[in-house]
């Protein structure tokens, strides 16, 4: 009897470990159940108060889930639910929490964040990953989504309260047509409007070609002269004239549009690096600065060699340029880029924004001119003062050209 006893003890073990499983996930999706949402949820909120950073919860749902049950059926929801599971967590961190609460609503959890703005791209990043189609049967099949989000501090400190504002938040973006998130906090949402209006315009200049490159000369030692000149991209607006994209880089990252903007101003370097090079001007290697987005983004070494072979540009007259932190955050795809532009015989370096040297401590030299210069102005300025540096300010200032 005894021995009876201890070797049940093993399968005892092995039914409660599958329990505690089943309780703390869904079994439809393997995401967190809302049990496990709850308790992780607590230990977030507590967590706040040791560390002082921040949480944001976000209730979500899909808008066409009703449309797809009534015309497709049971099975069409289930493939949906996994493509919005799946979706959902290729967005997030480790440290973020996924669960599948009911029928087609999930709720994340989002710890650990130095800013309450840092939950806005991950907004957007999953409005875009859930509405991309899923194919199902034959067929394509799309759905949208509707997210509301809560923060810890302006929403509630309690965690059932968080996720009741964050529901309510949900509601509120669907019932306005969906495909879109709102918070509980009203200057969330004037924040996310204005990026919103911001992102509408930079596609519409996109579309209407309203970028130029200027061009900002870099010099190494004094009796060396310029060295390499710098890409600089301002938006020359319709009615404000010439505008620096410092303020709406962010927009142009979180709405992934510093993509197809990225690509335009490589293939207008070459363009004009060939432009300046058929005139008999002097030529510089021009710098370009990538994006997080961009540098991530599978094709770019693709789109740079074609950019060069259109316009016959040698290898030696492009350079790319990352930050430090770029590097560290993205260190495979780092090392993957650097060897595949390598392979073409472009150079990349890693740039430490605050000191405007490079990680390796070379060869990226503060600007010599306080402005960037349109192509034609540029080109006049380098020809004019080719030998040395010493002049280049005062020749700025007789061109007299404002931006």
């Amino acid at each position: 009897m005894e021995n009876l006893a201890l070797n049940s003890m093993p399968e005892a073990g092995k039914r409660g470990a599958a329990e505690h499983a089943l309780a703390c996930h869904d079994p439809a999706t393997a995401l967190a159940s809302r049990t496990l949402f709850n308790d992780r949820l607590r230990q977030a909120v507590m967590a706040v108060g040791r560390t002082g950073r921040k949480v944001a919860v976000m209730a979500l749902t899909m808008d066409c889930y009703r449309g797809v049950k009534s015309s497709l059926g049971h099975d069409a929801c289930n493939a949906l639910l996994m493509h919005a599971a799946s979706a959902i967590k290729s967005c997030l961190g480790e440290r973020a929490t996924v669960a599948h609460l009911l029928r087609n609503e999930f709720a994340v959890i989002v710890p650990d964040m130095a800013s309450d703005d840092d939950v806005l791209p991950l907004a957007s990043k999953l409005l875009e990953a859930i509405k991309q189609p899923m194919y199902w049967q034959g067929q394509f099949l799309t759905t949208t989504a509707s997210i509301g989000i809560a923060l810890m501090g302006k929403d509630g400190g309690e965690a059932a309260r968080m996720l009741q504002s964050a529901n309510s938040a949900m509601a509120h973006a669907l019932g306005h047509g969906g495909n879109r998130f709102r918070f509980v906090a009203h200057e969330m949402n004037d924040r996310a409007s204005l990026m919103f209006a911001q992102e509408a315009e930079l596609r519409r200049a996109l579309m209407y070609n309203e970028f130029v490159l200027h061009y900002q000369l870099r010099t190494g030692a004094a009796e060396e002269g310029p060295v390499a000149a710098e890409a600089r991209v301002l938006w020359q607006h319709p009615k404000r004239g010439l505008v620096a994209l410092a303020d709406l880089i962010r927009v142009a990252e979180i709405s992934g549009l510093i993509v197809p903007l990225g690509a335009w101003v490589i293939r207008e370097v070459c363009r004009q690096q060939r432009a300046w090079r058929d005139a008999g001007g002097p030529m510089l290697p021009v710098s370009i600065r990538l994006s997080p987005r961009q540098f991530s983004e599978d094709g770019l070494v693709e789109h740079i060699e074609v950019a060069m072979e259109e316009y016959g540009v040698q290898s030696d007259m492009l350079r790319f340029e990352i930050t430090a932190a770029i590097g560290q955050d993205y260190l495979g795809e780092t090392e993957s880029v650097q060897k595949e532009l390598k392979s073409i015989g472009v150079k990349l370096s890693f740039v430490d924004c605050g000191s405007g040297q490079s990680a390796a401590g070379q060869g990226i030299c503060p600007s010599i001119i306080d402005q960037p210069l349109p192509a034609d102005a540029f080109a006049q300025l380098l020809a004019a003062d080719r030998p040395r540096s010493t002049t280049m300010l005062p020749l700025w200032k007789a061109i007299n050209y404002k931006a």
